[in-house]
């Protein structure tokens, strides 16, 4: 293997391990708080971003209680994932099953159209991705 390739998969290794151990930790932490200090926890944590997601602004406009409290229990429940730059996350078509939520960096969503990529936003950090389907790229 090339020295150069070697380097870039110890360091993305260093990386996601780093990371993985952090939300282990953090995980267990929450594990062992009661149900209202979580929540107090998880309303800290959340920093709000539930509140970008289409779903729970529509649903707190009619119940901002259970807004909330299906918000958190979902921000509770979340996965890590990292991804590496120019991972394809999902493509047109496919069927949206999944919320993401940017916790770091960002992604590009390219709106494509017979093969030709017609738009591209970037989506940063607070962002959401999974209200539409279209080509999420990690850049």
């Amino acid at each position: 293997m090339p020295s150069v390739l070697e380097r870039r998969c110890l360091a993305w290794l260093d990386y996601d391990t780093l990371i993985r151990d952090e939300d282990e930790e953090a995980r267990a932490f929450l594990s062992r708080l009661p149900a209202p200090l979580l929540k107090e926890v998880l309303l800290v944590a959340s920093n709000g971003q539930m509140e970008h997601v289409q779903l729970f602004r529509v649903l707190g406009a009619k119940d901002p209680g259970l807004a909330e409290s299906l918000a958190l229990e979902c921000y509770g429940k979340m996965e890590l994932r990292n991804y590496y730059p120019g991972t394809q996350i999902a493509a047109e078509g496919d069927e949206c099953t999944e919320l993401l939520l940017i916790q770091n960096g960002h992604f590009a969503v390219e709106h494509v159209v017979n093969y030709d990529i017609i738009h591209t936003e970037n989506v940063s950090k607070g962002g959401a991705l999974g209200e539409w389907v279209c080509n999420y790229y990690h850049s």
